[in-house]
């Protein structure tokens, strides 16, 4: 599944694997982040178990801070 960072800032890509909470509890992680100019957000892959849906809000923690983003299908265009 992929992920899309909700709001458009734009930070450096990565390889680590950041959590992902949903209701304060862990869902999964965030993998290979990057910037994508064509959705003018961050995107990556979004390791998570069979409960999670596309569209489904999620927030991943990155440097202590929540980013809200949303589960979407790949490809991701």
């Amino acid at each position: 599944m992929g992920i899309v960072l909700d709001n458009s800032e734009r930070h450096p890509g990565h390889a680590i694997w950041y959590d992902m909470l949903k209701d304060g509890e862990r869902v999964g992680h965030m993998t290979c982040g990057a910037w994508s100019p064509r959705a003018h957000s961050m995107i990556g892959f979004a390791l998570v178990g069979a409960d999670r849906a596309v569209g489904d809000k999620v927030d991943v923690i990155r440097g202590g801070y929540r980013d809200p983003a949303t589960l979407c299908p790949l490809p991701f265009f």
